[in-house]
């Protein structure tokens, strides 16, 4: 009978610790799916919003610079940290969504300076991604992390990037995970 009690014992306190844990982990994976979704969601609607835009360039409703502008504007306003590049991947203009994410400044984004702030393990990674997206007519799509110039935490984001050839800029966002 001991045995029993001893043994329905363990089992209470197993149960108990199993308990006390396993919904934090699971409402902590719901956090991130979340988010995921969020900025997909985000990201899709953004991208309509340009696919619009890109239709208004290409049939000369609107110039370059006022393509550029209305997307700086929209994106601004939607809160999503973002970015331009030039025809050679070289960023051109750092949102102040994007200099507030990552702590730092546009000119220590600016060029090819936004790659000297990802953390170690995802710097080839990255670069090995974006110059494969530059040669090719793809998207860039990556989780990787950057080193915050506010306190030197990581910050993983989700960066995606994307061609307007029309335009010759290259746009591109991160989102948190």
């Amino acid at each position: 009978m001991w045995e029993i009690l001893k043994a329905a014992g363990v089992l209470g306190g197993i149960a108990l610790t199993w308990w006390k844990i396993v919904p934090p982990v699971v409402l902590w994976f719901k956090k991130i799916f979340d988010k995921r979704k969020e900025a997909k969601d985000l990201y899709n609607a953004m991208l309509a919003e340009i696919e619009v835009l890109k239709q208004f360039r290409e049939s000369g409703i609107l110039s370059i610079t006022e393509l550029n502008e209305t997307i700086k504007v929209i994106l601004t306003l939607q809160g999503v940290a973002f970015w331009f590049s030039d025809k050679e991947g070289k960023c051109v203009y750092a949102s102040a969504g994007l200099c507030k994410l990552l702590g730092r400044t546009e000119s220590d984004i600016e060029e090819d300076n936004w790659s000297v702030w990802i953390t170690d393990q995802y710097k080839d990674k990255v670069w090995d991604a974006w110059e494969s997206f530059m040669e090719h007519d793809k998207t860039f799509n990556m989780q990787y992390a950057y080193i915050n110039g506010v306190d030197g935490s990581t910050i993983n984001v989700l960066g995606r990037a994307f061609k307007i050839k029309s335009s010759g800029i290259i746009i591109g966002a991160l989102f948190t995970r």
